[in-house]
């Protein structure tokens, strides 16, 4: 089974009608009991069938309060996933679950949500609005532009490969980089010569992540820029920068060596093989 996601970006719906599909709705007086007393008295009053007394709620109970650690999803979100999963869906939907979560808890929850979709198998539709948890959770990205699908994939290949200059500036921090094709399966990027097959004549957008720009070494041909600030991240370091293809942002790990300052010139490099191709006449 999948968890498909669903990331809207104009989203025209109330969170009530959601929930109500998903049959998450109604958890009001959870706290009262324990959470399987409440999932076994709530499937009866609207009427679904338990079959084998508890089973299925004893499985439930048992992925939610022992996969989880003990403040996952909260009191409420607990109940109502599980509610959710006691009648054995075809398919699971959920809206925003995690996002009354602050952010360092909101990360460690994505994990413990994904070990209970796997370990319980159900398909599962989630709706966000957040980037990071659409590529933590989900085998296949649905991403939307003013109710238009813009690309559908797997996170790696919407990431790495994006359809359109939208796409590429949305998911995650990228560089759209102004080049020139010579038709004949290379183009021009400020002055750096690439190999790039299918790229046609005459000038092209490129879509390079911030990750995949590298500092090139003495003597090696790059595209030349100038450091315009850099901000410490703890992990890595932050740079912006201008060049004649555009104003590029760039990554580099904090590995302990020396790093280029604000003012400083540097030359950037990057493969082919990280540069997608955007449509012509694409905008961000």
């Amino acid at each position: 089974m999948r968890i498909q996601i669903i990331y809207f970006t104009v989203v025209g719906r109330t969170h009530g009608t959601l929930c109500a599909l998903g049959h998450i709705a109604g958890f009001q007086s959870a706290l009262a009991f324990q959470l399987g007393e409440f999932l076994e008295a709530s499937l009866e009053n609207t009427g679904h069938a338990l079959g084998t007394p508890t089973t299925g709620i004893d499985t439930v109970v048992q992925f939610i309060e022992v996969t989880a650690a003990p403040e996952f999803l909260f009191k409420r979100q607990r109940v109502a996933l599980g509610r959710a999963l006691a009648i054995d869906p075809g398919i699971l939907l959920l809206d925003e679950p995690l996002s009354n979560l602050d952010a360092k808890l909101r990360e460690e929850m994505q994990s413990e949500l994904r070990q209970i979709q796997r370990s319980i198998g159900t398909t599962t539709i989630l709706v966000t609005h957040d980037q990071h948890e659409a590529m933590a959770l989900s085998d296949l990205i649905v991403l939307m532009n003013q109710g238009r699908i813009e690309q559908i994939g797997a996170p790696h290949e919407v990431y790495d490969r994006p359809a359109s200059a939208f796409v590429a500036s949305f998911l995650g921090k990228t560089n759209v980089l102004a080049a020139t094709g010579d038709g004949q399966g290379a183009v021009n990027v400020g002055g750096l010569v690439l190999p790039l097959p299918g790229a046609g004549k005459g000038p092209l957008q490129l879509a390079v992540r911030p990750e995949r720009l590298m500092l090139a070494a003495a003597g090696e041909p790059g595209l030349e820029a100038r450091i315009t600030g850099r901000v410490f991240q703890g992990a890595h370091w932050q740079f912006s920068a201008e060049s004649a293809a555009g104003a590029l942002i760039l990554m580099r790990g904090n590995d302990g060596a020396a790093v280029p300052g604000e003012g400083e010139t540097v030359r950037l490099r990057f493969s082919a093989a990280d540069a997608a191709i955007l449509p012509a006449g694409a905008a961000a």
